[in-house]
């Protein structure tokens, strides 16, 4: 599913994003669009960012500032050369 990069609110696309109860996400969007959809789903649903994976466009060390703090936490990805990156409480490490 997609969602835009600007919204008045956040809850349609994180509700409809959790709506099914997957076993895991997968996520590929740019890191300001995204962080908003994460503090939505991260208050407002019961996503879990340990059990979504990302595409290396995630892999900013701006992101977790841009949600607050914890609210990816155990989020984690690829990145563009085929290595792993994940997100440590306040930071993204490799």
């Amino acid at each position: 599913m997609d969602w835009p990069e600007t919204a008045a609110s956040w809850l349609r696309p994180a509700s409809r994003l959790t709506a099914e109860a997957p076993d895991a996400w997968v996520m590929a969007a740019a890191p300001l669009g995204f962080a908003q959809l994460a503090r939505r789903l991260r208050h407002s649903t019961d996503w879990d960012p340990a059990r979504t994976f990302a595409f290396a466009s995630l892999r900013d060390s701006r992101l977790p500032a841009l949600t607050g703090p914890d609210t990816l936490h155990g989020l984690r990805g690829a990145t563009t050369d085929g290595a792993t990156w994940y997100v440590r409480h306040r930071w993204v490490m490799s």
